[in-house]
């Protein structure tokens, strides 16, 4: 930053009350980089980016005044548009964006998704042990995602060779080091999934049928983000059996079955939404 002197943290909103900025912790951090303008004139480039960022909130007066002398006074403001990237890499700059997010609170957004149709999709492809094994890679996919909450990335990580069934037919899944972390470390997840009444949409009856059809052979493969570990990966490419499919692919299989579902008018489409979003809806509907 500038070698310039600062001013005294006191920011005058727009009813001219002053409010001296060190005695709220929050807005302390919002008057770190007010100073004196250089001599240079300003060309935006800060304010232009902060103007453009969807997490900025700015709910109260107070707030709006320190964000836009902060945009005026900060001498990233008189860096050249074409070192965007230098200000958003600033220390300060994140900082600034920081402290403008932390109290705010978003609003829940909620889309119920009719998965019937995708039911009724599933159902009308018959039994798992006669169906061709890409569709029946997409029925498992689909199922296992929707009812055990799992990402394209979690059926990637899969390791057959510590899942098993239970003598009541609960199936036992585990993921190796999936996204979440633990104190900042990697993680086994393991996932239970009951079994359905209706063998057609049982996601129980349809891992077995995979498991006999494709993955009976054990195949150990790298884990995807964490080599020091392999695994014996649960799903397969169609044509060779010996390879795992990426999550890309995974992915690209759930999709086969999420065009079938509804959406409401003022939805996203059900394609490009996450598996967390939609699988309660399906939950309900399978149970």
């Amino acid at each position: 930053m500038g070698d310039y002197a600062k001013p005294p943290m006191v920011i005058t909103t727009p009813t001219n009350d002053s409010v001296l900025l060190t005695k709220n912790p929050t807005w302390t951090l919002l008057a770190w980089n007010l100073g004196v303008k250089p001599s240079s004139q300003p060309c935006g480039a800060a304010l232009n980016i902060i103007n453009k960022s969807k997490t900025v909130n700015l709910s109260t007066r107070i707030r709006q005044a320190a964000y836009e002398q902060w945009c005026e006074l900060t001498d990233l403001n008189y860096m050249k548009p074409n070192q965007s990237n230098q200000i958003r890499n600033n220390n300060h700059f994140k900082e600034f964006q920081k402290g403008l997010c932390q109290d705010t609170l978003l609003s829940q957004k909620s889309y119920n998704y009719d998965v019937q149709p995708a039911l009724d999709y599933i159902i009308s492809l018959g039994d798992s042990h006669h169906i061709e094994i890409d569709i029946l890679t997409a029925k498992l996919s689909w199922l296992l995602a929707m009812v055990g909450f799992l990402r394209p990335s979690d059926l990637e990580r899969i390791d057959l060779n510590q899942c098993s069934i239970s003598s009541d037919d609960i199936l036992s899944l585990v993921v190796v080091a999936p996204k979440e972390k633990q104190s900042g470390m990697r993680i086994t997840k393991a996932i239970a999934i009951h079994p359905h009444s209706s063998y057609l949409v049982c996601p129980v009856t349809t891992y077995k049928a995979y498991c006999s059809y494709v993955a009976s052979i054990l195949v150990s493969v790298l884990q995807p983000v964490f080599p020091q570990v392999s695994l014996v990966p649960l799903l397969r490419y169609v044509n060779d059996h010996n390879q795992d499919l990426s999550s890309q692919h995974i992915g690209k299989y759930i999709n086969q079955v999420m065009k079938f579902v509804g959406r409401p008018p003022w939805g996203t489409s059900a394609q490009g939404t996450s598996s967390a979003c939609y699988a309660r809806s399906a939950s309900r509907c399978i149970s």
